[in-house]
C-alpha cells in the first residue's frame, strides 16, 4: 500500500503549529491577567483602563480584546481565579470521613488554615475583590456576595453532615454557616488590613473554630474543652 509521506509531514507540523499557538495565547492570556491584578491594585478598578494593562503586559489593545472584551471582563476572571484557588486549598487537603466531634473539629481547623494561606498567597486579588468589587455595577456586586455565600454553603454542607452523624446538634444551619464565613471574613479584614501584627494564621484559625464549637464559657485550663480561653485572641489589642 502506498502512502503519501508528504501528507503525514504536513499533519504533524500543523499540529505542533497549533499546539504552539496554543501555548502562545494561554500565556499571553496569563500575562494580561497579571498585569491586570497590578494595575487594579495599583489605580483601583475605575481609574484602571485597558491601555494601562496592555502597557504593563507589554502587549498592544487589539492582543487585549482579542482576549477580553473589555475591563470587566478581566476583572471577573480574576474574581473567578480567585475562588477557584481557595476552593482548591480546601480540595487539596487530604481529609477521611470524620467518625467523632474530635475528628470533625480537626478537619474544620484543616480546612480552614488551608482557605487562610491561600488568602494570605493571593492578598493583593483578595483585597482588590473585596474592596473594588462591590462598586464596578449591581451584577458585579451580586457576583461576590455569591462568590461569599459559596463558602457559606459549603460550611453548611458540613455541618448538616456532622448533624447526620451526630456529633453536633444545631438549630439553622444555614444561619451558622453564614455566621462562621461572617467570622472568617472580619477576620481577613483585619490581617490584610495588619491589624493583627504579628497574628500566627493557623491559631488564629483555631481560636475561631474553637469559638464557633465551644461558644463563650468560663475556662478549664484545658485546651481544646468547653470555656478554653483562645490564646491568640488574649494577644490581640484591644480597641482605644
Amino acid at each position: 500500500m502506498w502512502i503519501d509521506r508528504s501528507v503525514h509531514t504536513e499533519y504533524f507540523r500543523n499540529v505542533k503549529r497549533e499546539q504552539r499557538d496554543k501555548v502562545r495565547r494561554e500565556n499571553t492570556r496569563k500575562r494580561l491577567l497579571d498585569a491586570a491584578e497590578q494595575v487594579f491594585a495599583e489605580k483601583g478598578y475605575h481609574e484602571a483602563s485597558t491601555s494601562d494593562i496592555a502597557r504593563r503586559a507589554g502587549a498592544g489593545q487589539g492582543t487585549f480584546y482579542r482576549n477580553f472584551s473589555d475591563k470587566r471582563a478581566v476583572f471577573e476572571v480574576l474574581a473567578t481565579r480567585l475562588v477557584e484557588s481557595l476552593v482548591a486549598a480546601v480540595n487539596e487537603v487530604e481529609l477521611r470521613s470524620p467518625t467523632n466531634f474530635a475528628e470533625y473539629r480537626e478537619a474544620s481547623v484543616l480546612a480552614s488554615r488551608a482557605v487562610a494561606h491561600a488568602v494570605a498567597r493571593n492578598r493583593v486579588l483578595v483585597q482588590l475583590i473585596l474592596r473594588d468589587g462591590p462598586t464596578v455595577d449591581r451584577e458585579f456586586a451580586d457576583y461576590v456576595e455569591q462568590m461569599i455565600d459559596q463558602f457559606a454553603q459549603i460550611a453548611t454542607h458540613y455541618l448538616q453532615q456532622a448533624i447526620a452523624k451526630g456529633f453536633m446538634t444545631v438549630g439553622n444551619t444555614n444561619l451558622i454557616g453564614q455566621a462562621f464565613v461572617g467570622i472568617a471574613m472580619r477576620l481577613v479584614h483585619l490581617l490584610l488590613r495588619d491589624r493583627l501584627p504579628g497574628a500566627d494564621i493557623d491559631q488564629l484559625v483555631s481560636d475561631a473554630i474553637d469559638l464557633a464549637f465551644f461558644g463563650l464559657g468560663r475556662p478549664d485550663n484545658e485546651r481544646g474543652k468547653p470555656g478554653a480561653t483562645p490564646p491568640a485572641m488574649e494577644n490581640c489589642a484591644r480597641p482605644a
